[in-house]
């Protein structure tokens, strides 16, 4: 998506497999309309998992090894999509929310030294973009500002009726 030139989508997609990657890791919080989904988002998992895919559900958790196998697969998922989503952010320049991102997928997978090494080129490049935005004459709030919001662009996709991009009363009452 992100090579497409859609890269809020892609931004969405990966946050929404975060969410399923989260659920997977607290099962016993989601409670039963959380089970439903657990249990849609196992079956499709274990498809790819040869050493899980003869196992119901229920001896599932009697299995500690299984467990351990299913949270191995569960982390390495998590830690694509949190690479999906900073790819996406960084196409938008969204480089505080990058940071963001990676600090909490830090606080999940403290030791993973990929993360960090991302943390830190994205920190430094917001450094080198705060000087050459105060070397192009910009007041320190404005600075703030800018790199908050990233480069969001209004783009006109093929789906979207072009009047609704000025998001006018009459394009908001159809």
């Amino acid at each position: 998506m992100v090579k497409l030139g859609y890269c809020e989508l892609a931004i969405a997609d990966a946050y929404k497999a975060l969410l399923l990657t989260n659920a997977l890791m607290n099962f016993e919080a989601v409670g039963a309309e959380g089970g439903k989904l657990y249990f849609r988002v196992y079956s499709a998992m274990v498809k790819n998992i040869p050493q899980l895919k003869q196992v119901p559900l229920q001896e599932f958790f009697g299995s500690k090894e299984k467990m351990k196998i299913l949270s191995e697969v569960v982390c390495a998922y998590r830690k694509l999509a949190v690479i999906a989503m900073i790819s996406g952010l960084q196409s938008i320049r969204a480089w505080d929310d990058v940071t963001q991102v990676l600090e909490d997928a830090l606080k999940r997978s403290p030791n993973d030294s990929l993360l960090a090494r991302k943390l830190e080129s994205n920190k430094k490049n917001m450094e080198g973009l705060k000087r050459d935005f105060k070397t192009r004459g910009m007041d320190d709030a404005t600075v703030a500002k800018t790199i908050k919001r990233g480069l969001v662009k209004k783009l006109p996709y093929p789906w979207i009726v072009p009047e609704e991009l000025a998001r006018s009363n009459t394009a908001i009452k159809r």
